[in-house]
C-alpha cells in the first residue's frame, strides 16, 4: 500500500483518508474547508489550480492523486511522469463516481471494512431517502457563484445530479438562456420554489458578489 500520499483536490484527501489512508501533502482547500485534521506531518502543495510540482517531488511520494477534470493537473500528470512519481488521476461527479473511487482506495489500504461504513452504507442511507421523495418535485434554480461573476447551473453538476436523483425540477434546464446569462429577469420569468446557491473560491466575495447584484434589486426579495 502507498504510504506516503499526495492529494491535489480536497475531497480526494478526504476520500483517501475515509479509506484509511494517511497524507503527506494536500491542496489549500483542505485547510480553509476544514476536510481533514491537519498534522504537522502534512504539507501544503498550493492551491487545487495551482499545485506545485516542486513542493509535490520534495514530498518523495509514492502516490499522488490528480483531477481529470483540471487542465493544470494533467499538465502536472506529465511532470509527475517524467520524475518518475506514481499518480492516478480520478473523474468524480456523482455518488456512483465515489463509491467507484473508493472502492479502488480501500483496496490499496487494505481496508474493505472502510468501504462498507463509507460506501455501501451510505449508499443504502440514500436509497432510502430517495424511496421517500416526494413524487411533485419543486421548481429550482441552482446558481454557482464567485468573487467575480454568477451562473446558472444545469444538471450535469454533482448538486444538479442530486436535485435531479431527488425529483427536483432545474428551471435552467428548459430556460436555456439562464445558462448563458443569469437574469432577474428570466428568474421572474420561471419562478423557481426554491433558489440554491452554491459559492466558488472565498464565499464571503461570492454572496458579496450576488448582494451587490441580482439581490440588490427589490424584485429579489418576491
Amino acid at each position: 500500500p502507498p504510504h506516503r500520499v499526495v492529494s491535489a483536490y480536497g475531497s480526494f484527501a478526504e476520500a483517501w483518508s475515509l479509506a484509511g489512508g494517511t497524507l503527506v501533502g494536500v491542496t489549500e482547500d483542505v485547510r480553509t474547508d476544514g476536510r481533514i485534521v491537519l498534522t504537522e506531518d502534512i504539507g501544503l502543495i498550493g492551491s487545487v489550480k495551482e499545485p506545485s510540482a516542486e513542493r509535490i517531488i520534495d514530498l518523495e511520494p509514492d502516490l499522488v492523486w490528480l483531477s481529470a477534470d483540471i487542465e493544470s493537473h494533467v499538465k502536472l500528470g506529465e511532470l509527475l511522469q517524467q520524475a518518475g512519481v506514481p499518480h492516478a488521476f480520478c473523474h468524480v461527479e456523482t455518488f456512483t463516481d465515489y463509491l467507484a473511487l473508493l472502492e479502488i482506495m480501500t483496496t490499496l489500504t487494505n481496508k474493505p471494512d472502510l468501504y462498507q461504513v463509507n460506501g455501501l452504507d451510505v449508499a443504502h442511507r440514500i436509497d432510502s431517502l430517495l424511496a421517500s421523495r416526494s413524487p411533485a418535485g419543486v421548481k429550482v434554480l441552482l446558481i454557482r457563484s464567485h468573487a467575480k461573476g454568477a451562473k446558472a447551473l444545469g444538471e450535469e453538476t454533482a448538486t444538479g445530479i442530486m436535485l435531479k436523483e431527488l425529483g427536483a425540477f432545474n428551471i435552467a434546464q428548459s430556460a436555456s438562456p439562464l445558462l448563458k446569462e443569469l437574469s432577474l429577469e428570466s428568474i421572474i420569468q420561471s419562478d423557481p420554489d426554491l433558489i440554491l446557491i452554491t459559492t466558488m473560491g472565498s464565499e464571503e466575495q461570492a454572496v458579496a458578489y450576488l448582494e451587490e447584484g441580482l439581490m440588490k434589486n427589490p424584485a429579489w426579495s418576491g
